[in-house]
């Protein structure tokens, strides 16, 4: 980490235009698959269960298999303080949310997300706002997010990522917000459309980073964002 890259923030936004429904490509009946999670824990779940009480149960050196189906997602939770943590779709697996609920992920040590396609969530309101709490505990979070925006995944603080095979579709606000995603992180084959708020593609202002007058009108794809850490954090994180 340099002096530069502490007093700097780097905005990453992707934005699909001209994309239709017909022109999303999902394969229904794609062949499962099968994730290695080491000497890990593995829960297998199905899609009658609940999701919610799942993420809740996660502990560190652990793996969650989603069978294939439909998952409803219908209570904010947000998992944090983890290591060595998988969550993976074995068939076509959609996860969908209730109203102001998305998935949140903060502070967290060798992550893989695995073929999940996250559909119609959105992070909002009060429980957007603990999100941000937990991750201001490590970060001097001066991006401006307001509650009013939506966030269907949101991650922040984590090291060593893996997001494989992911389909944001469909969701209000933005598919993906990353805030300080850090060591040996990869993206491989992240596939979103259509995540916006009030048009299929909304120009984000370079300005943005700084405030946001009408949260309401703002979506996209993907934003990353690296911010300065606290300084009890500054020394441990420099490198990474």
């Amino acid at each position: 980490m340099t002096a530069s890259w502490l007093v700097a923030t780097a905005l990453l936004v992707i934005l699909f235009h001209g994309i239709t429904a017909h022109e999303y490509l999902y394969e229904p009946e794609r062949e499962a698959r099968s994730v290695a999670s080491g000497d890990s824990d593995s829960t297998v779940i199905s899609p009658d269960e609940s999701l919610s009480e799942a993420l809740r149960a996660l502990q560190s050196d652990s793996s969650l298999v989603l069978a294939a189906g439909q998952y409803q997602l219908e209570q904010y939770v947000l998992v944090s303080d983890l290591s060595n943590v998988c969550i993976s779709g074995q068939g076509a697996v959609v996860i969908s949310c209730s109203e102001n609920v998305g998935l949140a992920f903060v502070n967290i040590t060798g992550f893989i997300i695995d073929g999940v396609r996250i559909e119609g969530c959105g992070l909002s309101g009060p429980n957007l706002d603990h999100a941000l709490t937990e991750i201001r505990q490590f970060i001097d979070l001066f991006v401006v997010i307001y509650s009013q925006m939506r966030i269907a995944l949101l991650l922040g603080h984590c090291e060593n990522v893996q997001l494989n095979t992911i389909e944001l579709y469909n969701n209000v606000g933005f598919g993906l917000v990353g805030i300080n995603i850090i060591g040996a992180s990869v993206i491989s084959q992240l596939n979103a459309f259509n995540n916006t708020q009030l048009s299929n593609c909304v120009r984000i202002p370079t300005e943005s980073y700084v405030a946001i007058e009408d949260p309401d009108r703002y979506g996209g794809a993907a934003v990353f964002v690296y911010q300065e850490y606290l300084p009890e954090y500054q020394e441990l994180y420099k490198d990474r």
